[in-house]
């Protein structure tokens, strides 16, 4: 019942959330992306250019990238997140957590 919009980047994500045409509720992002900027930098960009009501995020994190640990990235932007999801994950859990933060 909710409308879906994919982005596999961080540069389709933000063309995205820029579109002033868009009225993006919740972003769900992983916070390990292709390319050379990840998902702690899309919830800078939010942070930072979110006019009127910023969206609501769920980080997504289970693996590591360099030097750079699942626990670390989860407590980097925990407090900036309304939520963040370990992988793995049943299906069920996501669509929990998006009831909880933007309704049916």
């Amino acid at each position: 019942g909710y409308e879906v919009i994919s982005a596999h980047t961080y540069e389709e994500a933000t063309a995205i959330l820029d579109d002033p045409n868009q009225r993006i509720a919740l972003v769900v992002t992983d916070l390990i992306m292709p390319g050379n900027k990840d998902g702690i930098d899309l919830i800078d960009h939010i942070h930072t250019t979110a006019k009127g009501v910023r969206p609501k995020i769920i980080a997504i994190s289970g693996g590591s990238k360099g030097t750079v640990t699942a626990d670390t990235a989860v407590q980097t932007v925990k407090p900036r997140v309304e939520y963040v999801l370990m992988k793995p994950f049943k299906q069920d859990v996501l669509l929990g957590v998006v009831r909880e933060l933007i309704g049916a």
